[in-house]
């Protein structure tokens, strides 16, 4: 059974008229604004506060057999939810965040739009030849166990494929948006 990814938000220059995208694919449930992609909106202090506090209220809650005690329980599992993912959904309607813009984020992505994933391995190969196998996107499922497929569907578009749980796929376009050759790839999907 094949699920697509129904919380996927196109950044505008995908899904604009003309765009590589546009001519390969009718986005229909992914079109902007039919989904929302959350975004770091607090700061590093509150967000530590938060999980505090939340992990707090949901012990205190479920010691308590009460509607009380559930009600205390649920208010620590959002206040939880909110500082290990660093999303307030009430800033995000608002607008608003106490996060400072560009903070903790990769230089290859513009503003907060990015999440930057790092992790030191060392490879002795030259930059060149690992950035050329790193760029061709097919090669990314031999060494992400998750990811099933990832196709081109040309020299920034590409269609990946990942497994999800209870058997299921998932399945989302990217576009690369930045890059520098033997140094860094960024993209967004």
């Amino acid at each position: 059974m094949t699920r697509t990814a129904q919380s996927v938000t196109a950044a505008p220059s995908m899904t604009a008229p003309g765009s590589p995208v546009a001519k390969h694919r009718d986005w229909g449930p992914l079109q902007r604004g039919a989904g929302s992609v959350r975004s770091m909106n607090m700061a590093g202090v509150e967000r530590v506060l938060s999980v505090i506090a939340g992990g707090a209220l949901l012990l205190r809650g479920l010691r308590r057999f009460s509607w009380r005690g559930l009600l205390g329980a649920a208010c620590g599992a959002v206040l939880l939810q909110r500082g290990i993912s660093g999303h307030c959904p009430l800033y995000g309607a608002l607008g608003i965040g106490t996060r400072k813009p560009g903070h903790g984020r990769s230089p290859g992505v513009p503003g907060d739009r990015g999440i930057q994933v790092e992790r030191v391995v060392t490879i002795h190969a030259p930059p060149a030849q690992l950035f050329e196998f790193w760029r061709q996107l097919h090669n990314l499922p031999r060494i992400m166990q998750h990811l099933e497929s990832v196709r081109e569907v040309d020299a920034r578009i590409s269609h990946w494929v990942a497994k999800a749980p209870l058997e299921q796929r998932v399945e989302w376009y990217a576009q690369i948006i930045n890059e520098v050759p033997n140094k860094m790839i960024a993209w967004a999907s």
